[in-house]
């Protein structure tokens, strides 16, 4: 699949392949505004805008290469991929509800690389950097493998608030012989950790049981584990704090949590856990979304009604929506049918007299978007 202009995706296609194309006047932007896109083989970001927005997931199970050209990818959902490659002038941002996985390596030769605070970056293998590429980390970044940096350029730098967690750390010899270590020389503004992340999640998902959301999550291991919080945010994408839930400290049998949201936010919402150690620093898991709104039944009233009275329409209508209403004749003949563009008020209101309807049944057909109706109404 080839993308040269700009698309917002709200499905969960599986495709082979996706690339970018240059559109001569400007660059495509690729959105991914819900569902998750399969991708079974390779994916390469030459140029334009990419945004993974917090209801959507991208799924690349081989190669996903950021080169060329001047292109820029913002996380605020879910990016899983096999093995990451990044050169150019290119920037890839995890954003605070951003959560990216790489099951291998990371091999950065150029661009950058930021994760904000809140922002999560998983990488089971090695993370390579060379050239001039850089990473500004605020957020959590966890490396499997090793920490590698080709030359002084390649630092990690952050505002205090960033974790980075890694096994094992290589640099320049020049560095090590002139009485530095890689760590006091190419990162700063960044907690240190040798030791694996404190915790490793089974799951974590949310359910509707309406009216409320339950909240549900395992680890399989625990280190020094303090507490839980539990974080929500509306479509704006502001988090804030609903609940604090003990931690089991350090543990390596499966633990079991679940937290009930009694008053969720109506329509979309996020929801993610904010994990803290004893020490303080914190990890955050992926974010996950909830969709509280229900259909909304259309309803007829008064029903029946009098003749000459009026009777009105009520239901799932919202501003600036374009609602048709037929009324049909037990004989089947039309005798009504309107174009309504709703305004402030979400009902419609209709006079038997008007219309000319006399004494008896009718079927009133309601059409808006993503609802069709019929009611029976009869008039005395």
């Amino acid at each position: 699949m080839t993308i040269s202009h700009n698309v917002t995706l709200n499905s969960s296609p599986t495709i082979e392949s996706l690339q970018y194309t240059d559109v001569g006047a400007g660059n495509p932007t690729f959105t991914v505004q819900s569902g998750v896109l399969a991708i079974t083989d390779s994916y390469t970001i030459t140029r334009g805008v990419t945004n993974i927005n917090a209801g959507g997931k991208i799924q690349v199970n081989g190669l996903m290469t950021i080169t060329s050209g001047i292109a820029v990818v913002n996380v605020y959902g879910t990016l899983d991929i096999e093995h990451l490659t990044m050169g150019g002038n290119n920037t890839l941002n995890v954003k605070n509800t951003g959560y990216i996985t790489v099951n291998q390596d990371v091999d950065l030769t150029n661009g950058k690389i930021t994760i904000d605070e809140g922002g999560f970056m998983d990488v089971k293998g090695d993370y390579n950097t060379s050239g001039g590429a850089t990473t500004t980390l605020n957020g959590t970044l966890n490396v499997g493998q090793e920490l590698n940096f080709a030359n002084d350029s390649n630092d990690i730098t952050g505002d205090g608030t960033g974790s980075i967690y890694y096994p094992a750390i290589s640099c320049p010899a020049w560095i090590t012989n002139n009485g530095h270590t890689c760590e006091d020389y190419l990162i700063s503004g960044v907690n240190i950790s040798t030791e694996p992340l404190p915790v490793t999640y089974m799951y974590f998902h949310a359910t509707l049981q309406s009216p409320t959301v339950l909240l549900e999550w395992a680890t399989a291991t625990e280190v020094n584990n303090a507490y839980f919080v539990i974080e929500r945010a509306g479509f704006e994408g502001h988090f804030v704090k609903l609940a604090k839930i003990p931690g089991g400290g350090t543990t390596s049998s499966l633990q079991k949590y679940q937290w009930r949201d009694d008053a969720p936010l109506s329509g979309r919402s996020y929801y993610r856990i904010r994990q803290v150690d004893f020490d303080g620093q914190n990890a955050y898991t992926p974010v996950v979304t909830m969709n509280t709104v229900q259909p909304e039944k259309t309803v007829l009233f008064p029903n029946p009604v009098a003749m000459g009275e009026s009777f009105s329409l009520k239901g799932a209508f919202h501003r600036e929506e374009v609602v048709k209403v037929t009324i049909i004749g037990v004989g089947g003949q039309m005798l009504f049918r309107k174009q309504y563009l709703v305004k402030e008020n979400p009902s419609l209101d209709f006079n038997t007299a008007t219309i000319g309807l006399a004494k008896g049944m009718y079927w009133v057909k309601v059409v808006a978007t993503g609802s069709h109706s019929v009611h029976k109404l009869l008039v005395r």
